[in-house]
């Protein structure tokens, strides 16, 4: 859509369309969306074989989207892979390697419980989201749709588990840079998180920024200023 050239499209109406749904939030939820911003332009910069398949904004009403934070598909293997995000502020009496660990166990945990539940309301999101995204790519989109609809079906007969899914856990803790988190952390959780086999794969990721306020006066500026 971006490169079509319609104006709604673009950089500055996308903006706009942005901060109209963030400024109204609860700073928690607010926390939240930069999160999930950061991790949307991360996969974009480093995961070349990975395409997101899943929308960003919520179409039919400005709340925050339900269902899955992010869906990616991988053109190498045509696989899926299920994306949480948890972002928050340190943790009261712990640091930020602690409140990391933290933050990927809620992770975890929450994908768990979902990707085993047969809630087939999840996965139609997923399907109406794929269909959005890729409307003018059709091959990917039926591939895609292909997989999610396999999942319904097995959700429909109760047999939704989480072990043949992969999944991608994200942490993105907004704490000063003096209270560092180390490689090792998400490492080590990684490693714990594989050896539970709870998912067919996992790739574990942590971000730390000293505060998501520097990201929202940045978006505040871009849309301040005049188009010329």
């Amino acid at each position: 859509d971006a490169s079509s050239g319609r104006k709604t499209y673009q950089y500055k109406a996308t903006l706009k369309e942005f901060i109209k749904r963030y400024a109204t939030k609860a700073p928690d939820t607010k926390i939240g969306m930069i999160g999930e911003l950061i991790s949307h332009i991360l996969f974009l910069k480093y995961f070349e074989s990975f395409d997101t398949v899943s929308p960003y904004f919520n179409n039919e009403e400005r709340s925050i989207k339900k269902g899955f934070d992010i869906i990616l598909y991988n053109t190498t293997n045509q696989e899926i892979w299920i994306t949480e995000v948890k972002s928050g502020h340190k943790h009261q009496d712990k640091d930020s390697n602690q409140t990391i660990y933290d933050l990927l166990g809620t992770a975890k945990y929450d994908l768990k419980e979902r990707l085993n539940e047969n809630n087939a309301a999840l996965w139609k999101n997923a399907i109406v989201g794929v269909k959005t995204v890729l409307e003018n790519f059709n091959d990917k989109k039926e591939a895609v749709k292909n997989i999610l609809e396999n999942i319904q079906d097995e959700v429909s007969s109760k047999r939704s588990i989480s072990n043949d899914k992969n999944v991608i856990l994200v942490s993105t803790l907004f704490n000063t840079l003096n209270d560092q988190v180390i490689h090792l952390t998400p490492e080590t959780f990684a490693k714990k998180l594989k050896s539970e086999a709870l998912f067919k794969t996992e790739i574990v990721i942590a971000i730390q920024k000293e505060t998501y306020k520097r990201i929202e006066d940045f978006l505040y500026k871009e849309d301040s200023i005049n188009d010329e």
